[in-house]
């Protein structure tokens, strides 16, 4: 049991994980100084291409949570909310389903579509989807993309996934700026070993969900989690109250010949 992940469009972050067995080392910078931790939640790593494999989880029964995090981009959304059927991505997505539902597809809304088509195939049990992307009500986001999409594909499908798709919601907070190769001498002179894609963060974190989590979840409140039955509040305390004033004393800092905002 533990995390299968995949990749997005590159393969690097699991072509770095993989001989790692999907260990790597997180690295908390506050101004006391550096924590360091080894992770080892990862299961599985596998790059996106390894679509076959990607289609054989969600047909497994243990599954039970989906989670997501591709940015605001990928849901590819148009400008009343729904999926953009226009798109050339999805055109070619929708084509490739109809051709052969376990065919390789670009678009997150598809890569979704073919999973629970994969599911609903081996008659598995309800899961649930949960974004992780700082998008507003990303649960609602997620379920609307997908339900387009597959209405596209198969009809009778968006009333399976009615019935056996729980799509939560969450807000996360944390900065996790890109991994450099200074952070990778700073583990091997810290711990002794190698490390190719350690991640490095700020102290404070904070992670609210809201679902319904049919399958069940794991332990995420005792890990620090809030569970709640409406994400929105905290959405808006963030959006409004965190990120209005990070904006702030970035104009600012940038009049003042300031080159970042920690």
């Amino acid at each position: 049991m533990g995390i299968a992940a995949f990749t997005g469009r590159r393969s690097d972050t699991a072509d770095a994980l993989r001989p790692q067995h999907g260990l790597y080392t997180l690295i908390t910078r506050s101004a006391e100084g550096d924590t360091i931790e080894l992770i080892g939640a990862l299961s599985a790593v596998h790059a996106d291409s390894e679509h076959e494999t990607y289609l054989d989880y969600l047909g497994r029964p243990e599954l039970a949570v989906l989670t997501i995090t591709v940015t605001e981009a990928g849901y590819l959304r148009g400008a009343d909310g729904h999926l953009d059927a226009g798109r050339d991505v999805v055109a070619s997505d929708v084509r490739a389903l109809l051709s052969d539902p376990r065919g390789p597809v670009a678009s997150l809304p598809a890569k979704l579509v073919a999973g629970l088509l994969a599911r609903r195939s081996v008659g598995a049990e309800p899961l649930s989807v949960l974004s992780c992307d700082n998008v507003p009500v990303n649960g609602a986001v997620t379920r609307t993309v997908v339900r387009d999409l597959a209405t596209l594909v198969d009809d009778t499908l968006p009333g399976w996934i009615d019935t056996h798709v729980d799509f939560a919601t969450s807000m996360v907070d944390r900065i996790t700026p890109v991994t450099t190769d200074a952070d990778r001498a700073l583990v091997e002179q810290a711990c002794g070993y190698v490390d190719a894609y350690p991640v490095p963060t700020e102290p404070f974190s904070e992670w609210v969900v809201s679902g319904v989590f049919p399958a069940g979840r794991p332990r995420w409140d005792e890990a620090g989690a809030t569970l709640v039955d409406d994400v929105e509040p905290f959405e808006k305390r963030k959006l409004w109250l965190l990120n209005g004033s990070h904006s702030m004393p970035a104009y600012a800092g940038s009049i003042r010949g300031h080159q970042t905002i920690d």
